[in-house]
């Protein structure tokens, strides 16, 4: 839900919320002021922390990812030359988001299915997604080095042109929801406090309703999207595919149990 709001009016909220008599005239660049030169140090840092304490619907952003490495006999790197090889176990390593500060999901590109033949899906799609015992395709966070052997920070996963949604750094509080609005400024008048009155009883209490209001805002948040299935049911795991008996790589029907002797010989 858009606003009218800019960074400096919720500063300046913030310093309200914060018991002192500060003002502000501008905060990027500072004013100069010690509250403008507080909140301009501060303001980036609170926004990341608060922005990855949840799914935040209005920071929600969602891209192609930009491959950068692929394991040897994948259709991009059949041979093993024409790309580097990404960690073990992982088929493909992606550059991360330059604007990401949360990596949701990963999700398989939709490309409708052109061919004469039955397609891989029953969404008809060209790409197969590569989908874990869980429901989700699977990824990590990792580090690479680029070619001047700079670290690099890359998402692996085997999910073949894959797609992420993710937490977007959106420091604009013009495209923030209301409540996430006033999450930020709880959170930032309880960091101003220290440097701008050295009350830690007020910081204390400032930090209590910026806990409520960050708590609510969450709830609330969570509750205008999709609830998440924490049960899935065998019939959906049997068409997703499972690993038998623990062995990557293999997408069958999970292990079905014959009684102690069973799970003695195997285990």
């Amino acid at each position: 839900m858009a606003n009218n709001q800019t960074q400096l009016s919720v500063s300046q909220l913030a310093l309200l919320a914060s018991g002192t008599q500060a003002t502000v005239s501008s905060v990027f660049p500072s004013d100069g002021s010690v509250a403008g030169n507080a909140i301009n140090t501060l303001y980036s840092f609170v926004f990341a922390q608060l922005a990855r304490t949840a799914k935040w619907s209005c920071l929600n952003k969602q891209v192609s990812l930009t491959l950068l490495q692929a394991a040897q006999g994948t259709p991009e790197n059949e041979t093993g030359t024409s790309l580097p090889i990404p960690q073990q176990p992982w088929l493909y390593a992606y550059l991360y988001p330059s604007d990401c500060l949360l990596v949701r999901q990963i999700l398989c590109p939709i490309i409708p299915y052109a061919g004469s033949g039955t397609p891989q899906t029953t969404i008809n799609n060209t790409i197969t997604p590569w989908i874990g015992q869980n429901g989700a395709i699977p990824f990590v966070i990792g580090t690479t080095l680029d070619n001047l052997g700079n670290p690099l920070e890359v998402i692996l996963t085997s999910q073949q042109q894959a797609v992420a949604n993710y937490t977007a750094d959106l420091e604009q509080p013009s495209s923030w929801d209301s409540l996430f609005t006033s999450a930020f400024v709880a959170s930032l008048a309880a960091y101003l406090i220290p440097a701008l009155s050295l009350d830690k009883a007020l910081q204390a209490t400032q930090i209590g309703i910026a806990e409520k209001i960050i708590a609510t805002a969450r709830a609330m948040d969570g509750n205008e999207s999709m609830l998440s299935q924490d049960h899935v049911p065998d019939w959906v795991r049997a068409r997703q595919g499972a690993s038998w008996r623990g062995l990557p790589g293999y997408n069958a029907y999970g292990n079905i149990g014959y009684g102690p002797y069973y799970d003695m010989c195997w285990n």
